[in-house]
């Protein structure tokens, strides 16, 4: 590897003045509509040194400024600071100096670690540390950032990082005022300064994946910090495939993906550098746009389109129109075929999750119907088996818009309008569960080959082969979710109907045609074998929730056209089949089965053979049904465990005797 010395096209000066035209002045209230807190402004005014000795209460001024050549560093008259923590302030003088370091020594990496890379130090050779994009980003917005991404003018982020480790075990770096300073993060530890940079890991690039550059990782002070080269794309005779290789700070920040992550803070003259000249106005003005042309930008890396749909969503921002325009004529289908073939499952899946753990996951979903993405996202991958029909998004939409009117009466009428929203009001992964289940409607009916002659709900190939999602944390509990919606549909319509005694059966398994109490049905079917699955987080109250959402949405009666409305999703809350569901709770709730919904059955198989002096076999799962009817027909608090066993027991021979439980020529044929 050779590390390329460029001749950038910019210069930040470390002295002079600067110059602002003052012709159009913004007020703070423009700047505020974008979240960003404005700085004052700078007029003729010398810039000020840096100061390099660290401190923990003092923060440099922090305005960009017009370069040295013709690209600006600022695009405003008023320019936003950051606030740096003490440990973020800290890093930024580490990085300064450790450049400094590498431009005075020179050093080479350790053959074996860089696989004999070599740095090619020619006449005026620099090096520029930048932290960029989403730390910046959040930054300016006041929120609270962990991760830094650092770009490098001139070395590969694995070869700094090196650099980077070698600097904190040098005389220089122990003599420095970061290692001295009582105050200074790095202080307690600069005599152990081998724990200062945790385990530094190489990430290779990977552009069949659109993952175009090698990065590395590394803890820095307890901070993760990646490091990268700044980049730009090289194009070799006639071939359109790009190679990387270094650029300048403008061409880095040209290929980001949007301009509001384009944004860089020099950790040298501790200034925010917009560079394209739009991550600022953009901020203030709440826009999610591309540096470039849409199309350069979505085929440089396809997963870029759906970072577009997380931002806007998650910081309330307008996507440009451009956008929507690309993806809607002939350029749309090339991006989508791009976004499905060249971007790993598991970049897909980091994205969607992100979306549907965010502030405004109804949003997204969305955005990505506008956008034409709905397919791509949540149908199956191209090559798996799929059979029946599939419904059409507008179900989707009639989930989402209920979603919003449970929310809306959860916060202007409180819990008691909706009564099992008590353990789900604010948990955060319940909603990602309740949105991933809205999103998948269209294929409730829909089947997928999971294996050679083994069928499986679609939405589950969704889940595991499209967004790659964890089976225990995802998968398991939509598929419960899906399954709740079919065996807890309408609940107290079909299956307490006493002229459809057989329908329990349906829904209960092992009852046969044993008929039970109506409060022994619902404590059965709360402890649904299929269902009561809390150990995955799905609780009574989230399948109920998501079955009445299932069932209102897919009831054409409630929904007057294809376009539904906020009014339709509050009225159909109100309608009787959202009561049933009510009702069906309350009951739950009256009759004290929703604390015993975890009881373990009262008698084991073992004391149920011995009790009935028969051997084991097909019938002990409709003995055991049965056993669990009695014991929630029953309010067994009062009762010692000794007493309840003694009851149960005698009440389980006497009907056994007397040919109940199962028919005598049952028996027979089941032994």
């Amino acid at each position: 590897m050779r590390a390329c010395p460029i001749k950038r096209s910019y210069n930040i000066q470390r002295s002079g003045a600067f110059v602002r035209n003052l012709s159009r002045p913004r007020s703070s209230a423009s700047l505020q509509r974008g979240g960003i807190r404005p700085a004052t402004v700078v007029s003729q005014v010398p810039r000020p040194a840096v100061d390099r000795s660290f401190s923990m209460h003092a923060t440099q001024p922090l305005y960009a400024s017009p370069s040295a050549d013709s690209h600006s560093v600022g695009n405003g008259d008023y320019l936003p600071k950051i606030e740096l923590t003490p440990i973020e302030s800290a890093i930024c003088q580490l990085l300064d100096d450790a450049c400094r370091w590498i431009e005075k020594h020179q050093p080479q990496p350790d053959p074996e670690r860089s696989e004999n890379a070599q740095v090619d130090y020619r006449d005026g050779w620099t090096c520029e540390a930048r932290i960029a994009g989403g730390w910046v980003r959040d930054k300016l917005l006041g929120q609270a950032s962990h991760d830094l991404d650092v770009s490098l003018s001139s070395l590969t982020g694995y070869v700094f990082a090196l650099f980077l480790e070698a600097y904190l075990l040098s005389p220089e770096f122990l003599q420095s005022d970061l290692a001295q300073n009582s105050s200074s993060p790095f202080h307690a530890h600069s005599s152990e300064t081998n724990q200062l940079v945790g385990h530094i890991t190489k990430i290779a690039a990977n552009p069949d994946q659109s993952k175009n550059l090698e990065t590395a990782t590394a803890i820095v002070a307890g901070l993760s910090l990646d490091f990268v080269n700044l980049r730009k794309e090289v194009y070799v005779g006639n071939s359109r495939i790009p190679i990387m290789t270094f650029g300048t700070a403008l061409e880095d920040a040209e290929r980001r993906d949007i301009t509001i992550n384009s944004l860089f803070y020099n950790v040298h003259t501790r200034l925010v550098e917009d560079f394209t000249g739009k991550g600022l106005s953009d901020m203030r003005d709440r826009i999610i746009r591309t540096p470039l042309e849409p199309q350069q930008t979505f085929l440089d890396d396809p997963l870029r389109v759906l970072r577009c749909v997380r931002f806007a969503s998650r910081l309330g921002y307008i996507i440009d129109q451009e956008i929507f325009s690309c993806l809607k004529d002939e350029r749309g289908a090339e991006i989508r075929l791009a976004l499905s073939s060249k971007v790993s499952r598991e970049r897909f899946g980091i994205e969607v999750n992100k979306m549907m753990l965010g502030p405004d996951p109804a949003g997204a979903l969305a955005l990505i119907e506008k956008m034409h993405l709905y397919d791509v996202v949540f149908g199956p991958p191209p090559g798996e088996i799929i059979r029946a029909s599939k419904l059409g998004h507008e179900e989707v939409e009639r989930a989402v818009l209920l979603l919003a009117a449970i929310r809306t009466i959860r916060d202007e009428h409180g819990i008691a309008d909706i009564p099992f929203l008590s353990n789900i009001k604010d948990d955060e992964e319940s909603q990602r569960l309740l949105y991933y289940s809205a999103a998948l409607l269209p294929l409730r009916s829909a089947e997928w080959e999971e294996k050679k002659g083994k069928w499986q709900w679609a939405g589950a190939c969704v889940i595991l082969r499209g967004l790659k999602l964890a089976v225990r944390q995802t998968r398991e509990p939509l598929i419960c979710l899906w399954k709740s919606a079919n065996i807890l549909h309408r609940p107290t319509k079909e299956v307490f109907d006493p002229s459809n005694e057989q329908y329990r059966g349906r829904f209960i398994p092992s009852l046969g045609s044993n008929k039970i109490s109506d409060r022994a049905t619902r404590a059965l079917l709360a402890r649904h074998p299929e269902l009561h699955r809390t150990d995955i987080g799905v609780t009574i109250e989230l399948r109920l929730l998501w079955s009445l959402i299932s069932d209102l949405t897919l009831d054409e009666s409630l929904w007057s056209s294809s376009t539904p409305s906020a009014h339709e999703a509050e009225k159909a809350l109100q309608s009787h089949i959202a009561e049933s569901y009510y009702d069906f709770y309350r009951q739950l709730e009256e009759e004290g089965l929703l604390s015993r919904i975890d009881e373990r059955v009262i008698l084991d198989g073992k004391e149920i053979l011995e009790t009935l002096q028969v051997k084991p076999g097909a019938l002990m799962s409709i003995i055991t049904k049965q056993v669990e009817a009695w014991q929630f027909d029953r309010d067994l608090r009062n009762h010692s465990i000794e007493d309840a066993k003694t009851e149960c027991k005698q009440w389980l021979r006497s009907e056994w005797d007397r040919g109940g439980i199962v028919p005598l020529d049952e028996r027979a044929a089941k032994p």
